[in-house]
């Protein structure tokens, strides 16, 4: 029975981490690290880990209203802006008795994850960033839908006071 005790420091919202093809509930530590500690009996594993945008999402319009709306109109709006990097890291680890992996993400290198610390050896696959085109698109279309939901929010207040 091989251990494993996977860290991944700086992980963005939207990120996903796969083990052997399935996605893991991997838990936050106190420094918002996601940790995860597992147990198999395989002696090579894969690791996968994606990050994707809201705007490449099914119905990604729906949720740019909801967030619109529900930060009153865009004032309070803390998602950041002006990022369009999906990130795609893909890895085969070979396992030992007591595997320790410590990862994290560059921000602003151009590899997606750095491997800070690891008792195993790692042979990776893919390692890319790259700037998602139709995320950016539609991000200027939401920024235009905004203007004009502001312009049509003033000149309804306005015709309210009138």
């Amino acid at each position: 029975m091989n251990n494993i005790s996977l860290k991944v420091k700086g992980v963005p919202k939207n990120t996903f981490i796969f083990l052997d093809d399935k996605l893991i509930k991997a838990k936050r530590d106190s420094f918002a690290n996601r940790v995860f500690k597992g147990q198999t009996e395989k002696n090579k594993i894969s690791i996968k880990i994606y990050k994707r945008q809201d705007l490449t999402l099914k119905n990604w319009w729906l949720y740019e209203i909801f967030y619109f709306v529900f930060s009153l109109f865009g004032l309070l709006d803390f998602r950041g802006k002006g990022n369009f990097y999906t990130l795609s890291y893909e890895a085969m680890l070979t396992l030992n008795a007591d595997t320790q992996i410590d990862l994290s993400f560059d921000r602003k290198g151009e590899k997606a994850i750095v491997v800070n610390n690891s008792s195993t050896e790692i042979e990776e696959k893919e390692n890319k960033k790259e700037i998602d085109l139709v995320a950016k698109k539609r991000f200027k279309w939401v920024v235009f839908a905004k203007i004009l939901a502001w312009i049509a929010l003033a000149v309804g207040i306005c015709f309210l006071v009138i």
